[in-house]
């Protein structure tokens, strides 16, 4: 919460058409507690099924940045 209240959004939410997050819940509840109105979003369109496997995808993104993270700093 403290880097994005310092740096801003570096990467937009991911949503469907439903406004349901399908990347990004933490940055949401962060954004949340920060009391913002406004955050850029990208809005996706999920067909019936695919739910589950844009949130796999988008948690396999977000742990290889992770683990990228780590080997910078060790």
């Amino acid at each position: 919460m403290k880097s994005i209240s310092e740096v801003g959004l570096l990467q937009p939410l991911t949503i469907d058409i439903h406004n349901q997050v399908i990347s990004g819940n933490r940055r949401f509840e962060s954004i949340k507690r920060l009391g913002w109105n406004e955050v850029e979003v990208e809005v996706k369109e999920v067909n019936k099924g695919e739910e589950e496997l844009l949130l796999i995808h988008y948690n396999k993104q977000s742990n290889s940045f992770y683990n990228i993270k780590i080997m910078f700093y060790i």
